[in-house]
């Protein structure tokens, strides 16, 4: 390979000698330098240039055997591949190069043609106003690298965005619908698109106000609501202040149980959504003693003779005073005295007015 000089010589039958010299190159083979070609996307364009070097040009290339046929794909004779592959699977074949002095060289080629791009993740979930979103899309098929991309904007002003990797991210500004339609392309030219609906919630707020007195021993029940939030709204006591009233908040906000003592009971109910939404109330009830009037002995019944006699032994022998001093305060003036003696055996023995507590 390289350059040739060389005189030739002629001579006549006279004895006249002429020479002329002679120059010309050797050229080293045609080669076929690409060494191997991309795999690509079912349904997408397709475009490599086939490179040889050495010989003589222009080189002309053919696919020897002809197993581009079917394909979708074809080989031109300056060594372009182009077309659009039809079906996706392995693509094999053999590339045989010519130079203008008939020198060749040919290689085999093999690539993968992979399935076209489809999303799998077909919806997104709804979520709460002023919480983290965070959701990833997934797609299947493709060559290489996936990059998406929110194809028409929709997001902007949303607080929420889609990364080149397909997480959907952010914290939603305000509540409302939000549909965006997702773009994904691969390295071997292949693309989809996929249009997402969901909807962005108010944030989870309490709207029960107060809750109702309770009395000891008596079943109590109430249900503590909420509007907003996604999902279920989720209850507990936040402080644990309801430990030892006998009183419970279940995870679906009712407040039950039975009263164990009179007291004023003041806890903080918090409720959760599913997506992490919180609020809290404060809530103060008052539990009271339940009685007969006029039961002073507190045995269930009454006014009878127990009651009196239970009322004179505490008024005037220093007996126990009644387990609920207003049984016996018919007055109302908040203290237990003759008068309110004087209109229990009223009423007892002389048909005198009702009794009344209070």
């Amino acid at each position: 390979v390289g350059p040739v000089s060389f005189t030739a010589q002629v001579t006549d039958q006279g004895g006249g000698p002429n020479e002329k010299l002679f120059s010309f190159e050797i050229l080293s083979a045609v080669g076929i330098v690409t060494v191997s070609l991309p795999d690509w996307t079912v349904n997408a364009p397709y475009s490599q240039q086939l490179q040889a070097s050495g010989g003589a040009g222009p080189y002309t290339w053919v696919d020897r055997d002809g197993d581009l046929a079917g394909t979708g794909l074809s080989l031109a004779a300056d060594g372009s591949l182009t077309g659009t592959p039809g079906t996706p699977g392995p693509v094999s074949f053999w590339a045989h190069v010519t130079d203008n002095n008939g020198s060749t060289d040919e290689r085999q080629f093999s690539f993968t043609v992979n399935p076209a791009l489809e999303f799998t993740t077909v919806i997104l979930p709804d979520w709460t106003e002023g919480v983290a979103y965070s959701e990833q899309i997934f797609v299947t098929g493709g060559t290489g690298t996936r990059s998406f991309s929110d194809q028409n904007g929709d997001l902007a002003g949303t607080g929420l965005s889609v990364s080149a990797t397909g997480e959907v991210s952010g914290t939603p500004l305000a509540a409302g619908p939000i549909s965006f339609t997702a773009q994904v392309t691969d390295q071997g030219g292949g693309s989809a698109a996929q249009l997402y609906s969901f909807t962005i919630n108010s944030p989870i707020a309490i709207t029960t106000a107060t809750l109702p007195d309770g009395a000891v021993g008596s079943s109590y029940t109430a249900l503590i609501e909420s509007a907003g939030g996604t999902g279920a709204a989720h209850w507990l006591d936040k402080n644990s202040d309801l430990v030892g009233t006998g009183l419970t908040l279940t995870d679906n906000g009712i407040l039950y149980g039975i009263p164990t003592l009179e007291q004023v009971i003041t806890f903080t109910a918090q409720v959760t959504d599913d997506v992490g939404s919180v609020d809290e109330a404060l809530f103060t009830f008052e539990i009271f003693l339940t009685f007969l009037c006029a039961d002073i002995d507190n045995d269930g019944t009454g006014p009878n003779i127990a009651d009196l006699v239970y009322l004179v032994d505490f008024m005037f022998n220093s007996g126990p005073p009644p387990d609920i001093l207003a049984s016996a305060d018919f007055d109302a003036d908040d203290e237990i005295t003759i008068a309110d003696l004087v209109m229990l055996v009223d009423f007892m023995f002389n048909s005198g007015s009702p009794l009344t507590c209070n």
